[in-house]
């Protein structure tokens, strides 16, 4: 059997929320075998795993040399340790974002899977709504960018704000609209301002940042975990432009301006509802396919690190502008 068609052997390190979906996941995709659901608490890993027809684990270690691919779903001061291990014994990684603690950790795993030749993804899974590709294609020179990220209180990830929790998708997804126009290069971050508050945890709930790029483009990013109603919309602006992905629904709203000599409206609106709704999904089967050719992924390691180093540019700003006003207390 070649090596592009043999059964890829793979392992979901971590039995938490995401591990459960990434699981899930895996498990459904022919030419895969989910080896093992691998925790330290090997209840909560039996109880995936058993959903999903496979075994559970308590170390990871033993079934490294065993494996070709493994998803890193750990909380995040774990990512650099167990990515670092599994990408040495040359077992390619899908880290959950945010790709690891620091900036130097992150680059650290992006050199070793560059000398190990493996793959190295991060777990920014918006990247593969449909919506969003497709307002990609259209939105090449944004000049304004906005977006909003709104969840209720689910007391998830409460070792982490809601930068490095929820902002972090649309830093993400703001640096990849940017990115196109560079040609190849990272968007440059000319500026950054940004606020926040902590309500129902001892971190920041609510967050905005203003996002200035070296190009001229402008972002500004809202994300709050306890909000009444979720939302996850992203709009993009750009001279006869206007783009409005919203993630939850996977639609597309695309405005420009019309030719009036030719008789059209003003402004032409289109809309565009698409019919994938898994974003998870697709992510975990472009992992496979990267693993499978050796190819780059859509969301490198690189890519990761850089989300990373602005979303913590972001969070040093909120920090400190909650020192400048008093408000780091949490609310009564």
């Amino acid at each position: 059997m070649s090596s592009t068609n043999r059964t890829l052997r793979a392992a979901v390190i971590g039995a938490g929320h995401m591990g459960n979906y990434h699981a899930q996941k895996l498990a459904s995709m022919e030419g895969v075998e989910l080896v093992a659901v691998i925790d330290p608490d090997t209840a909560r890993a039996r109880s995936i795993a058993e959903k999903v027809n496979s075994k559970a684990q308590s170390n990871y270690g033993a079934l490294l040399a065993g494996l070709d691919c493994a998803v890193i779903a750990t909380p995040t001061e774990h990512h650099h340790r167990i990515a670092h291990d599994c990408l040495q014994a040359g077992v390619s990684v899908l880290v959950e974002k945010p790709i690891t603690n620091s900036v130097e950790q992150a680059r650290e795993l992006v050199a070793l899977a560059q000398q190990r030749n493996v793959v190295m993804q991060v777990g920014h899974a918006e990247r593969f709504n449909a919506a969003f590709t497709a307002a990609q294609a259209h939105l090449q020179t944004p000049r304004y960018i906005e977006a909003h990220r709104l969840s209720p209180f689910r007391g998830r990830s409460t070792d982490i704000d809601v930068v490095l929790d929820l902002m972090i998708h649309d830093i993400d997804l703001t640096l990849a609209l940017v990115h196109a126009q560079e040609k190849g290069s990272a968007p440059a971050v000319k500026e950054v301002h940004a606020m926040g508050s902590r309500v129902l945890t001892d971190q920041v709930d609510i967050a905005n940042a203003r996002i200035a790029f070296a190009n001229g483009c402008v972002a500004t990013l809202t994300a709050s975990r306890v909000s009444a109603k979720p939302m996850r919309k992203i709009r993009g602006f750009a001279p006869n432009l206007y783009v409005s992905v919203d993630c939850m629904s996977y639609s597309l709203t695309l405005g420009r301006t019309g030719d009036i000599a030719r008789g059209e409206a003003p402004i032409i609106v289109e809309e565009k509802q698409f019919d994938q709704k898994d974003s998870l999904l697709a992510q975990a089967q472009a992992f496979v396919a990267a693993v499978r050719e050796k190819s780059a992924p859509r969301v490198s390691g690189a890519d990761g690190a850089r989300a990373l180093e602005l979303a913590l540019n972001i969070k040093h700003k909120v920090e400190q502008s909650m020192r400048e006003f008093g408000t780091g207390v949490n609310a009564q």
